[in-house]
């Protein structure tokens, strides 16, 4: 049973100078550390902002002043973006990526006027990555495709068919994980890139959460680890390998109920026990032992699952945390508080969405 060692109401965050009509859908960090840090925020509303200036952080006063650096405001009736994604080559050639609800897979070079269309899916698009080793970018839609566009030549494209809708994802370097909507991951390694249409159906597993427990976030490390949420409110921990077939498997760290409220508390009136769904997880790039959840219940957590304890809490409650990002260094946190239709299309209009930054101090 994983305990509260520490706990605090986030008196620190800085909320950001731009207006949403509705909930954020993605936040994306650049991930270079020597490189201006950059913030790609998507909302359901049909906008995209892009935030800089974070070297130049000199304490709570600057951060009021962050405004958007670069910013989409879709007309109406024009389909919003779900996600995005960096490709990075220094403040002159970067380009930030997007996939739409539409199905469209955009290109945007920050420093242009137009955003270009390299393709499409038929159905949206949940997840756009640059693979830079490949240079590919890879793309995943609920049409239960993926797919690989060069950006050397953007006409020439791969397509391969999923067993499942994917509803999450994430990538790091050459390593990426897939889940889906039948309680599957799919594991992925661009250094075996070439053998992926040859053995694609071997590196299906199960969820490490079980049936019955649908996936809504996951986060993979360098180090093979894979933290999973769900919205059931648990959330697991777990390293992966190869056996000797070349199939992948899962060796299980921990699996921990991790956004409740028992009867009672923070006005949960059931005599059950309240579960909130898992938005975001993450785990330290660096630090094996820190790991970060976000869920509906408003509240961020930031655990050391070897003592199995909570390090800290920011909270927001009552309003959920519909998404929330480390900067690729963990000096800051992007989060996104707004509703997340937990009641239905009644509590749409009772929460305001926000963007929020916190700079997470040394001793933090």
């Amino acid at each position: 049973m994983i305990s509260n060692n520490l706990s605090n109401r986030d008196q620190n965050s800085i909320q950001a100078p731009t207006t949403f009509d509705d909930s954020i859908a993605s936040l994306c960090w650049t991930s270079s550390t020597t490189s201006p840090q950059m913030l790609a925020c998507t909302s359901w509303d049909s906008q995209v902002a892009v935030y800089g200036g974070f070297e130049n952080y000199s304490g709570l006063a600057s951060l009021q002043q962050f405004s958007p650096i670069f910013q989409i405001m879709l007309a109406s009736g024009e389909y919003p973006y779900l996600c995005a994604g960096w490709i990075e080559g220094g403040s002159n050639s970067t380009s930030l990526l997007l996939g739409g609800i539409d199905g469209s897979v955009c290109r945007r070079d920050l420093n242009a006027e137009r955003t270009i269309t390299i393709g499409k899916h038929y159905d949206a698009v949940k997840g756009i990555y640059y693979i830079e080793s490949l240079q590919f970018i890879w793309t995943i839609s609920y049409d239960k495709t993926m797919k690989f566009w060069d950006v050397r030549s953007p006409d020439h494209s791969w397509s391969y068919n999923l067993q499942a809708k994917p509803v999450c994802a994430n990538m790091v370097s050459d390593t990426a994980v897939v889940g889906f909507n039948n309680e599957k991951l799919l594991i992925l390694e661009w250094r075996q890139f070439n053998n992926l249409s040859r053995n694609l159906q071997d590196h299906y597993i199960e969820s490490p959460l079980g049936p019955n427990a649908p996936l809504s976030c996951i986060s993979v490390t360098k180090e093979k680890m894979i933290g999973v949420g769900s919205y059931d409110g648990r959330s697991n921990l777990s390293n992966f390998h190869q056996n000797y077939d070349g199939r992948h498997k899962l060796d299980d760290i921990l699996t921990f109920k991790a956004h409740g409220s028992d009867p009672g508390q923070h006005g949960n009136m059931s005599p059950l026990k309240t579960m909130y769904p898992v938005h975001a997880v993450e785990l330290h790039p660096t630090d094996k032992r820190t790991y970060l959840t976000a869920g509906g219940d408003g509240d961020i957590f930031f655990w050391d699952f070897v003592k199995k304890i909570k390090l800290k809490t920011l909270s927001s409650r009552p309003i959920p945390v519909t998404a929330a990002k480390m900067s690729s260094d963990w000096k800051f946190l992007a989060y996104g508080v707004g509703y997340d239709w937990a009641k239905g299309i009644e509590g749409h209009q009772s929460v305001h969405s926000k963007l929020h930054f916190r700079y997470m101090s040394p001793n933090e």
